[in-house]
């Protein structure tokens, strides 16, 4: 299981985490948690409703904000995970089955404020690369943003 990785002062992202895992992440100042992950896919050390009850035990909030294919995430996901974000107190751990869609997600989200090449230097500076699977979701939700916006 991949250690959890800060991308920001604000964001955090990682696997899915253990109970003594986000005891820790507490002790870092972690205020919230937000699942991209659902329950059906891989044996997991906590289901989301495990990781919630933890969470909360320790004082965070939690949210979840599935996302279900890391080479297709709707506009949807991308919308709901934001909202889920932006409503959390900061500083935030995301996590999924390895990390990688919660690093997608969330520089998916950040489109409107960043460019593309300084959102996946940062993603990958972390341990995640978005160069192929990313990078044409980047490019499109650039061009949907556009379009809505002129």
């Amino acid at each position: 299981m991949a250690a959890p990785r800060k991308l920001t002062k604000d964001i955090w992202v990682g696997a899915t985490p253990t109970a003594a895992m986000l005891a820790q992440l507490s002790r870092f100042g972690i205020q919230s948690v937000i699942c991209n992950q659902q329950d059906s896919e891989e044996i997991r050390v906590l289901t989301s409703h495990q990781c919630e009850k933890v969470a909360r035990q320790l004082g965070m909030s939690y949210a979840q904000a599935i996302v279900e294919d890391r080479h297709h995430v709707s506009e949807e996901e991308v919308q709901r995970f934001k909202a889920a974000y932006d409503a959390a107190p900061k500083p935030v751990f995301v996590y999924c089955r390895a990390g990688y869609r919660a690093a997608l997600v969330w520089a998916l989200s950040q489109l409107e404020n960043r460019e593309i090449e300084d959102l996946i230097e940062e993603v990958f500076d972390v341990g995640y690369d978005l160069t192929l699977v990313g990078r044409p979701q980047l490019e499109k939700r650039v061009k949907l943003i556009s379009h809505e916006s002129g």
